[in-house]
């Protein structure tokens, strides 16, 4: 589990996300908002967060969703 350091808009860094990838899905702050690091130096991440970013706070939690983003696609969809 990794620590919010900095928030800008719907860009935030955090540090010690363990086993951090490029394209991972994390889940952001207490509302465990979804997002996906796009970039990383040493042993921290830039994550892009999918919703509004407002009311999130330096020093709460970054949990890896352990792997990319993915979804599950029904025949309705597949053959569209």
């Amino acid at each position: 589990m990794g620590t919010l350091i900095k928030i800008t808009q719907n860009v935030v860094r955090a540090k010690g996300i363990e086993s951090a990838k490029v394209r991972d899905s994390v889940y952001v702050g207490k509302e465990m908002i979804i997002g996906e690091i796009v970039k990383i130096e040493g042993d921290e991440a830039e994550i892009q967060v999918y919703e509004s970013a407002q009311g999130m706070r330096v020093g709460e939690p970054v949990i890896s969703a352990g792997g990319p983003l993915s979804v599950e696609l029904g025949p309705g969809l597949l053959g569209g």
